[in-house]
């Protein structure tokens, strides 16, 4: 088993520190005497604690379950679980599993950790596996609540997997990370679910789809090669993500997975799901280059439609077999007229009135078109704006798929359609 020290890194609130040469002489923390909770003696000279807690003010709301009042004048308590050391040196043991049946174990590679405070990476650190796919890192110091995250590459695909939140008072944990052979032969692949929202946005629609695509096998993807592409002029100016980009030929990559694009779409945005690294925004699809992991992996992608004379077509084609199809406008008024698809009948989302239109079990290359019409003039025309974080709809989806449907549905479809704040331009996608 590797064991890796880190060297000294001052970041922010947590900080990796290099122990001494041995581990018995590593620095002195508040863990040792926090073990020990059997000894309730004051020290001497401190005051006596009253046998019952004040009581709170009149008007005072109610504190959480199990925690007491502090006396007049007492400092604020930091955010800690009771008893919980001000900082503790901690460590982290990986694992890399192999996830092929009959595959190789895994021996060697390296490990990447990334520790994340509000959101945003402060530290990270790198580890050798051993023989038996196992690395160890000490000499965590935490001041802070972190959350670690592990990287690593195997057969030209890289593999991700988060840990708990650790902190003073949960200072060690071990991560498993799975890792899978790589084939370029394509598999079964098809569409668990795929929701399509639709709102209006003065002379436009914006549209959002959410793709929940399943690798039924136990090997990556890495997709076909395909032939270098030139970017086209129409989408050089904005690659959907706040930059602009050459008139270039494009690096041959594996494609894996081809998102059709209705006529008529503009101001493509891919989302979660998506890298810049590996996706192409062309005419009428959006290209990603991404492997396709075994399991269920979800994928989002903005656009505006304009309306003309008054309407607008979705046409929705379908590059694999799709489980379930559904389909969200608004009940403004607007008349549609669907092929493919059923239903249209009308339920209430949070604040908003919509219809749903489905179709199960679509082959690929089977159409779904909808003709919405419009017999009022938009009050004033609006600029495209960045779509809310979908983590709450992709999990609903997520159960959606498993379950077949049901309540949680709303969910996705209150998130999705929930309105933004408008933003001087796109952001980039993580």
């Amino acid at each position: 088993m590797t064991r890796l020290t880190l060297t000294a890194l001052l970041i922010s609130a947590v900080v990796f520190a290099v122990p001494p040469k041995s581990l018995g002489e590593a620095p002195q923390t508040q863990t040792d005497s926090a073990q020990d909770d059997t000894d309730t003696s004051l020290p001497q000279g401190h005051p006596q604690l009253p046998a019952d807690p004040p009581e709170l003010p009149q008007g005072h709301p109610d504190l959480p379950q199990g925690q007491q009042p502090l006396p007049s004048g007492h400092p604020s308590v930091p955010d800690q679980a009771p008893g919980a050391p001000a900082s503790a040196i901690g460590s982290l043991t990986l694992k890399v599993v192999q996830g092929t049946e009959g595959g190789p174990p895994i021996t060697a590679g390296e490990l990447v950790v990334f520790l994340y405070h509000q959101d945003k990476p402060i530290a990270s650190a790198k580890a050798e596996v051993d023989a038996t796919g196992t690395a160890v890192i000490e000499g965590v110091q935490l001041t802070t609540i972190v959350q670690p995250v592990v990287t690593f590459d195997y057969a030209g695909v890289t593999y991700q997997a988060a840990g708990r939140p650790m902190g003073p008072s949960n200072p060690e944990q071990t991560i498993s990370l799975t890792a899978y052979e790589a084939t370029d032969q394509a598999p079964p692949w098809q569409v668990m679910m795929r929701h399509v929202m639709v709102n209006r946005m003065g002379e436009h629609v914006h549209v959002t789809e959410v793709w929940a695509v399943s690798n039924p096998t136990d090997r990556s993807w890495i997709g076909t090669l395909a032939p270098p592409v030139a970017a086209e002029p129409a989408h050089t100016q904005d690659d959907g993500h706040g930059h602009t980009q050459d008139a270039q030929a494009h690096e041959p990559k594996g494609v894996t997975l081809i998102f059709p694009l209705p006529e008529g779409s503009m101001h493509v945005q891919p989302g979660p799901g998506f890298h810049n690294c590996c996706t192409q925004v062309q005419r009428d699809k959006v290209v990603n280059t991404m492997p396709l992991l075994p399991g269920i992996s979800e994928y989002r992608v903005d656009y505006l439609i304009p309306i003309d004379a008054g309407e607008v077509s979705l046409a929705l084609r379908t590059p694999a077999a799709v489980k379930h199809m559904m389909v969200f406008v608004p009940d403004d008024g607007s008349s549609v007229d669907v092929q493919g698809l059923e239903g249209g009948e009308p339920f209430e989302a949070g604040e908003q009135r919509l219809r749903i239109y489905k179709a199960n079990d679509l082959t690929a290359g089977q159409a779904a078109t909808l003709v919405i019409g419009f017999d009022k003039p938009a009050a004033s025309d609006a600029t495209f704006t960045q779509p809310p974080a979908p983590a709450q709809a992709l999990n609903s989806m997520k159960l959606i798929a498993g379950l077949g449907g049901g309540a949680l549905l709303l969910a996705c479809v209150v998130v999705l359609l929930r309105p933004t704040r408008k933003t001087t331009s796109p952001q980039p996608a993580v």
